[in-house]
């Protein structure tokens, strides 16, 4: 009776405690705890200002090098809290661990002794978190010591983090598998995806409180992981954000990616002259920072006012670029706006043609001040040959809808506008050539050009996109240029040597959903063919073909790509896909591809059968050698033959 009595007072004790707290004010609590009525904050989370638009990732996200994580990119995502609270669910019941938390999600139960005097009362587990903080004197710190602290703790975190990651802690291998051999280690990661685990950690804590995802990241799992912030990010914008860090930032892309860029420069009497100079300062800072190289990127310098005038096609050579706009004069008159966008077009027109497969970019430099109405087709003109277009906003009267209008996708899509008077922006739009460059894949269509020529490295793949269904993809290896710092022909010829002999330097990677695949997410890869990487893809799923070529050997060199188009018709007989009747590239079942014709497999062409005869006349063989076996060995193939002849 007295055990019962006790039970049913403890039960109504329970009660009551949920019962202090209001359920509106429990609620929003779960949604955001930083800032609710249970913690006693004046303000909620703070979120840094000026943070570059994480649509394609984040500038240096490919990166191997530290720092690990980008603590920035962590604070966008987590805002950071200046006083003490606990993540707790709709009923208030704290999540997980009772851990108190502070900053950008740092978990005051860790000791340290870097932490502020006075955040160590809440340091350790406490059996009633929130009810701790309530009775607790009230504790709201500045950003400056937030910040303070929360960056020296992150280190400290992060290589934990990366010790768990490459000692496999918290592997539950019998929900999820075995573990993946070709995981990389914490080190060899991207900042970006080591960002996006550190971003887990400080959402959840330990890993044992997202079992899910840590267990697909230590399997190298990342599609799964995709699937699982797609899913949440119907109703989570940090997991939408989270979803295109992943998308964008989980291989590093190369540094050789070719690129047109045309800068467009406004001359005009409403810039004045002190912006025109400014503007002129700023191209020379911008033409510095890029990569511009001959066959590589390539830039074209416009300037228009009352007219355009070409300063320069494109060149490939930095040091003229540059001369050529420290030498621009003032043009100073009208602001022909539609004018330079036509004659851009035409120019671009010429440049495409001689380089086809390439990305295309356009940044306008003005003030939004047109002297006579855009036409909407010149827009139009720029977007039907592919150009993406920058507009970088100039001048003491900047109308940046006029500036939206030009760039954007819309008259309200504002991603691609820029202030040169912001230096952080201007920071942005220095490295975003070159990511922009970088991440975006090439649209290749055969039906203008098959052959094209491409540039590898060890810094990381290329991306290429194809509008058709059914292709033949191959890249030829056999007539490698190699450009790196090698010097005589048989230096050459050793380094084409060692390509050409290891399967692993040249790898092909393509998907059908995927803009970046990699040997992580993908729909299928390419095979090495004698002195060429093939891939016959058959795309029923999509209009888009996506795929990566990528180089793992430390040189930059050329090769060749073919892109050709399948048919299912007019092939040879029991071909299921060709070139030509006369080049078949898939075979129906029961029959092999063997020099480009669908035959009938001999035994010795069975995977199975082959290496068993293969034993049998080794085993016979040794029997004429070693008597004492000879019987016993025969009489053993004479048993299994007498069983095959027996289940026939």
């Amino acid at each position: 009776m007295l055990i019962r009595n006790l039970i049913i007072g403890f039960s109504l004790l329970q009660l009551v405690s949920l019962q202090e707290y209001d359920s509106q004010d429990c609620y929003q609590c779960s949604i955001q705890p930083c800032g609710c009525k249970l913690f006693k904050c004046s303000q909620g989370p703070i979120y840094p200002e000026g943070v570059e638009d994480l649509s394609r990732g984040f500038t240096g996200c490919q990166a191997l090098s530290q720092p690990f994580v980008n603590a920035v990119i962590i604070q966008k995502l987590q805002g950071t809290c200046l006083c003490p609270y606990v993540n707790v669910d709709k009923n208030c019941k704290p999540i997980g661990d009772k851990r108190i938390m502070i900053g950008s999600g740092f978990d005051l139960t860790m000791s340290s002794s870097d932490i502020l005097d006075k955040l160590k009362p809440f340091q350790g587990i406490k059996e009633n978190p929130i009810k701790f903080i309530q009775e607790s004197k009230s504790l709201e710190l500045t950003l400056n010591e937030v910040q303070t602290f929360d960056l020296v703790l992150m280190g400290s975190e992060v290589l934990n983090m990366g010790k768990y990651y490459n000692s496999n802690y918290f592997n539950a291998p019998s929900i999820y598998g075995k573990l993946n051999p070709q995981k990389p280690n914490f080190e060899e990661l991207t900042r970006g995806i080591r960002t996006l685990f550190y971003s887990f950690q400080r959402q959840y804590g330990s890993p044992s409180n997202y079992q899910r995802l840590w267990n697909y990241a230590l399997r190298a799992n990342y599609s799964q992981i995709m699937k699982e912030l797609e899913r949440e990010a119907e109703h989570s914008n940090r997991k939408h954000i989270e979803a295109q860090i992943l998308k964008y930032c989980l291989e590093k892309c190369s540094e050789s990616n070719a690129a047109n860029i045309m800068f467009v420069i406004d001359g005009s009497w409403s810039i004045k002259i002190e912006n025109y100079n400014t503007q002129k300062q700023f191209m020379v800072n911008l033409l510095e920072s890029m990569k511009i190289e001959k066959d590589q990127q390539e830039a074209a310098l416009v300037l228009f006012s009352n007219q355009v005038e070409l300063k320069s096609d494109f060149s490939g050579d930095k040091v003229s670029l540059i001369n050529t706009v420290r030498l621009m004069h003032y043009p100073n008159s009208d602001t022909q706006t539609d004018l330079a966008l036509v004659e851009s077009a035409k120019i671009f027109k010429g440049q495409i043609q001689k380089r086809p497969n390439v990305i295309n970019l356009l940044f306008i430099l003005t003030d939004g001040q047109p002297s006579v109405p855009i036409n909407q087709q010149s827009i139009d003109n720029l977007k039907e040959l592919n150009i993406k277009t920058f507009a970088i906003g100039i001048g003491p009267d900047i109308k940046n809808e006029t500036l939206a209008y030009l760039s954007g996708d819309n008259a309200t899509d504002y991603s691609r506008v820029y202030q040169v008077s912001q230096f952080d922006k201007l920071k942005q739009l220095l490295n975003s050539i070159n990511q922009l460059a970088c991440s975006t894949p090439t649209e290749i269509d055969f039906q203008i050009n098959n052959l094209t020529n491409i540039v590898l490295d060890d810094t990381g793949a290329q991306y290429f996109v194809l509008l058709q269904k059914y292709v033949y993809l191959r890249i030829d290896l056999s007539k490698y240029i190699v450009q790196s710092n090698t010097s005589g022909d048989s230096s050459n010829q050793n380094a084409q040597s060692q390509l050409q002999n290891n399967e692993n330097e040249v790898e092909l990677y393509y998907s059908f959903t995927e803009e970046l695949p990699n040997q992580f997410v993908n729909d299928g890869k390419g095979k090495r063919v004698g002195d060429s990487v093939e891939a016959v893809i058959v795309n029923n799923a999509t209009n888009k073909t996506f795929f990566a070529v990528k180089q793992t050997k430390e040189m930059k060199s050329q090769a060749k790509l073919h892109v050709q188009p399948l048919v299912f018709d007019h092939c040879s007989v029991n071909c299921v896909s060709c070139l030509n009747e006369n080049i078949c590239k898939t075979c129906s079942e029961g029959f092999v591809l063997l020099n480009d014709k669908c035959v009938k497999p001999s035994i010795n062409d069975n995977p199975y059968i082959g290496p068993i005869l293969a034993g049998v006349v080794s085993v016979v063989s040794l029997g004429g050698y070693f008597t004492f076996g000879r019987t016993a060995a025969v009489s053993q193939i004479q048993s299994n033959s007498d069983q095959h002849e027996k289940n026939d």
